[in-house]
């Protein structure tokens, strides 16, 4: 879960420092469970809550972002990914969120 949440973050973040246009926007995947405490998945909450931490220090002054940049993490609850869908098949998959959504 480290390695998928927070080495695509740390990467993507490092290329916004070095990349990024002024004024652009850097979005980062996060999760609505890194605000709570996640104990029946404890990896999962500290790797998302790693990914809020690098967003709100990369919006903060001295962060190496370009000027007039922006930052920010997204929250889905749930995304609806086949991966979601194969570990969870009991779940109600309406209450998901699409993937579609994230790009609109």
């Amino acid at each position: 879960m480290w390695k998928q949440s927070m080495w695509t973050s740390t990467i993507s973040s490092h290329l916004a420092t070095k990349h990024l246009k002024e004024g652009g926007l850097l979005t980062l995947a996060g999760a609505k469970a890194a605000l709570d405490g996640t104990p029946g998945m404890i990896g999962y909450g500290m790797a998302k809550g790693a990914v809020h931490q690098l967003c709100q220090s990369l919006a903060g002054k001295n962060s190496g972002m370009p000027p007039r940049s922006a930052a920010i993490a997204v929250l889905p609850v749930t995304l609806d990914t086949p991966m979601n869908r194969k570990s969870m098949p009991e779940a109600d998959f309406s209450s998901w969120t699409p993937l579609e959504f994230l790009v609109e």
